[in-house]
């Protein structure tokens, strides 16, 4: 299964950095992109965990941690949690705070 039949196709994303800048993505074509996007920063992911969700009144929140090689040789990591709000058995939200 496509983890995007998932979502509403008029789902939006949000995106905290760590510079406060809120991004807002919005339908499910461009969620999509931005989610291929997001993994051209490594040249080799080497570890990408998700913890088991924990289910609120409207959703649920996962955390992930990836780890992987840059585009410069680095090491990367990245620890983030998901915040994912469900309506009528879809994803129409979420929200990725670092």
């Amino acid at each position: 299964m496509d983890k995007y039949s998932l979502y509403s196709k008029d789902s939006i994303s949000i995106e905290n950095p760590k510079n406060g800048i809120k991004t807002e993505t919005k339908g499910i074509n461009n969620i999509k992109i931005k989610g291929a996007e997001f993994y051209k920063q490594f040249s080799k992911v080497l570890k990408r965990q998700v913890s088991d969700p924990v289910i609120t009144d409207d959703g649920f929140f996962v955390y992930f941690d990836i780890e992987g090689i840059d585009k410069n040789d680095s090491l990367k990591s990245i620890h983030e949690k998901a915040i994912y709000r469900v309506f009528n058995n879809q994803i129409v939200y979420e929200e990725f705070l670092y």
